[in-house]
């Protein structure tokens, strides 16, 4: 069986911007939310993004 592996920091980074690019804050701040109970704590980056800057 093949075991999917767990998104990184990188990866949900970038679905944050890309989410944010689009004007989609609610899947910006839900994967932002997913990645917090995987246990992944967010950069500056992530944060940035969030703002909007």
């Amino acid at each position: 069986m093949c075991r999917a592996e767990k998104p990184s920091r990188r990866e949900f980074g970038l679905m944050i911007v890309y989410y944010a690019k689009r004007g989609d804050k609610h899947h910006a701040r839900a994967t932002f939310e997913n990645m917090r109970a995987r246990g992944i704590d967010p950069n500056a980056f992530v944060f940035t993004r969030l703002k909007g800057d």
